[in-house]
């Protein structure tokens, strides 16, 4: 983690560097970033100050940030977690234990199976879940009041597909709210309302910087339907870098928690809690299991990385509605810059 001099209070606005879009590597993200149209927001963050900003559509435009939302939401079982109402490794049967569960339970398929679920193989993608074969479908309703994920609890514990064969093995899937449920059920309220009571405050992060759409039972979305500011993404990265601390006095998460999160797991050395691991590029020195440089991603180029060696953190949201060879080309090329060890922001 950071020593108490050097952490930031998340609350505040970020403070710009005098090299603020001066240096070369700040110049061609900036450049490339405003020739595409795909690149609505960039920032770029070192040592917790702006090296880099750019916008096409002003700071306070709210685009969706897609799965970027799973990050957020790990963040709230770590809120859980800390606090003393959730383990990692309890299961659907265990959290969902009492009438009028049992009613539930019965009409669900595989129910048996199900329940054995933990909430860290459904974080970490190792449920042997996947989408049903019709989520398309599911997916063209309008984002809010929608269905995508599972409609209520009994929709969300039957939703996906479950293949036993397969509890371990790491498969991405975009969509599920089974997590917002468990929030719901230890929390006493919806993942919206335990963000705003629990954790926006403390990042600074208002209303107006950000939307979470839900579904038809008004509980929000666990694995997407976050709208929110280039900002408010940046505040996720620099909570990560903080180790948990949104100032020397407040801890949101664990420092545990966020080291855990960056681990991956026995079978998956790539994908943690809500965050692709670049494993390669860095590995802390004093956790050698785990990775120093990681991103939480969704549609298009939107997304942030994080890499704690440099205490940089770089978010962009993106138009989600271009071709794909466009969004590709954009965020390759973005990445090649974020990703250079000798690219630095602090020289002219």
């Amino acid at each position: 983690g950071r020593t108490s001099e050097s952490l930031l209070d998340l609350s505040e606005p970020f403070e710009k560097s005098p090299l603020k879009n001066k240096s070369g590597c700040a110049r061609r993200m900036v450049a490339l970033s405003a020739r595409e149209l795909e690149i609505q927001g960039l920032l770029v963050l070192e040592h917790g100050e702006i090296v880099a900003e750019y916008s096409a559509i002003g700071e306070d435009v709210r685009l969706p940030i897609w799965s970027c939302t799973k990050t957020f939401t790990a963040v709230l079982l770590g809120v859980l977690i800390k606090d003393g109402y959730l383990s990692l490794e309890e299961t659907l049967g265990e959290i969902f234990d009492y009438d009028p569960y049992d009613a539930i339970w019965g009409g669900i398929p595989d129910a048996e199976s199900r329940k054995e679920l933990t909430v860290k193989s459904i974080l970490t993608m190792t449920a042997g879940l996947s989408l049903p074969d019709d989520w398309l479908s599911d997916f063209m309703w309008p984002f809010d009041w929608g269905v995508f994920g599972g409609s209520s609890l009994v929709d969300s514990l039957g939703y996906h597909k479950l293949d036993p064969s397969r509890t371990n093995t790491y498969e991405y899937v975009w969509g599920g709210n089974l997590l917002s449920y468990i929030i719901v059920e230890r929390a006493g309220m919806s993942p919206r309302e335990f963000a705003e009571l629990k954790v926006f405050p403390l990042l600074g992060i208002t209303k107006s910087d950000y939307d979470w759409q839900h579904n038809l039972d008004g509980i929000s979305y666990a694995w997407h339907g976050i709208f929110a500011t280039t900002t408010v993404l940046a505040k996720l990265g620099m909570l990560y870098l903080q180790h948990g601390l949104a100032n020397a006095n407040d801890t949101i998460v664990d420092e545990a928690f966020v080291l855990d999160s960056t681990k991956g797991t026995v079978r998956n050395h790539k994908y943690g809690y809500g965050w692709f691991l670049f494993r390669e590029e860095g590995v802390d020195p004093v956790y050698p299991e785990r990775a120093t440089r990681y991103y939480t991603g969704g549609l298009g180029a939107t997304g942030v990385v994080i890499d704690e060696d440099l205490g940089r953190v770089t978010a962009v949201v993106s138009n989600n509605y271009l071709p794909e060879e466009l969004t590709e080309y954009v965020s390759l090329q973005l990445e090649e810059i974020v990703n250079d060890p000798e690219c630095t922001f602090l020289e002219e």
